[in-house]
């Protein structure tokens, strides 16, 4: 190859073994790419996709066959990186793209499985319910079934104490007996002391906040007023800590763009915990660019927010911060 590289540069015609290589014939052009080539920008903008996702599924639990998965997807990741920093634009865009498909095929199946659990969860509660049921009307029942023994007992002693007496009378025990008297007991329940209020169970708070979030998963509930957004944030905050994750899930999935404002109760309260902060901030850049673009002019403003290095970035990558 290198000799007939030098015959094609001097124009000559060389005979080798019993082909002719002219040199004055033009190159064959090479085949084009399968896959069109990128910018840095289509790369970059790939890249942002792609650590959003890398933050999502880091919030997915480690559930059977998933830790493999989040494994071999993170090593996918840092070798997409390697691609970026090579300036390999085009390679990198399209593993950074397949990166996503993958981590949202993951989230669709954690969102199965988290589906699956509420269910058999709610089917046990029900069967729970009704074992109660059952066992307060067998109670019930063996009372009414032993005040009615009780009840035929002394019908049968007291015909059998007139007879005795008509029949067989003796005299050495007066005519007129007092008949002793006996206490049957009643059927009906004893009537128990109040108990004193308790506050509110687990369930009860969960069941409240899952009630508000149904509330606020109708388009058609009207205008959203500052009351509203401090008593979705104070439901929430009642929560027990290991349910929250779990009812906050629920609610970004239902609240459409409408009603977002009652989770921005949430994102812009510096008592909750940075990561369901980090959840709803999540949550709304997957909205639509409405909603999206002026939380985070908001979030920019507040140097202090857990969030707020990420919102920098992207309006910086976007071009939003040039004059600021």
């Amino acid at each position: 190859f290198e000799a007939r590289r030098r015959l094609i540069q001097s124009n000559e015609r060389v005979w080798v073994g019993v082909e002719l290589f002219e040199a004055d014939k033009p190159s064959t052009p090479p085949p084009a790419s399968e896959h069109p080539s990128c910018t840095e920008e289509d790369a970059a903008r790939t890249r942002v996709e792609a650590m959003i996702a890398k933050r999502r599924l880091e919030r997915i639990p480690d559930a059977d066959g998933v830790a493999e998965r989040k494994k071999a997807l993170s090593d996918l990741f840092d070798k997409v990186e390697m691609f970026f920093e090579s300036r390999l634009w085009t390679d990198a865009s399209r593993t950074f793209a397949a990166y996503v498909k993958q981590v949202e095929e993951l989230e669709k199946l954690d969102k199965e499985h988290r589906a699956r659990l509420e269910a058999e969860a709610a089917v046990k509660a029900i069967e729970e319910k009704w074992n109660r049921a059952a066992a307060k009307d067998e109670r019930k029942l063996s009372m009414f079934v032993t005040a009615v023994i009780v009840i035929v007992f002394m019908v049968f002693g007291g015909i059998s104490a007139f007879v005795g007496k008509t029949v067989f009378p003796r005299k050495d025990i007066p005519s007129e007996v007092p008949s002793p008297i006996v206490v049957v007991p009643s059927c009906e329940e004893e009537p128990t002391e109040e108990e004193p209020k308790e506050e509110p169970t687990e369930g009860k708070r969960v069941e409240a906040f899952d009630l508000l979030t149904d509330k606020w998963a109708m388009d058609n509930t009207g205008e959203i007023s500052m009351k509203d957004v401090d008593d979705f944030v104070t439901v929430f905050k009642s929560v027990p800590i290991e349910r929250r994750e779990e009812c906050l899930q629920r609610a970004l999935n239902l609240i459409p763009d409408n009603n977002v404002m009652v989770l921005l109760g949430i994102l812009f309260d510096k008592s909750v915990e940075k990561e369901f902060v980090q959840l709803v901030f999540d949550d709304v850049l997957n909205r639509d660019e409405s909603v999206k673009m002026p939380v985070l002019q908001r979030v920019y403003k507040d140097c202090s927010h857990p969030c707020w290095d990420v919102t920098a970035w992207i309006l910086d990558c976007i071009g939003k911060t040039q004059n600021q």
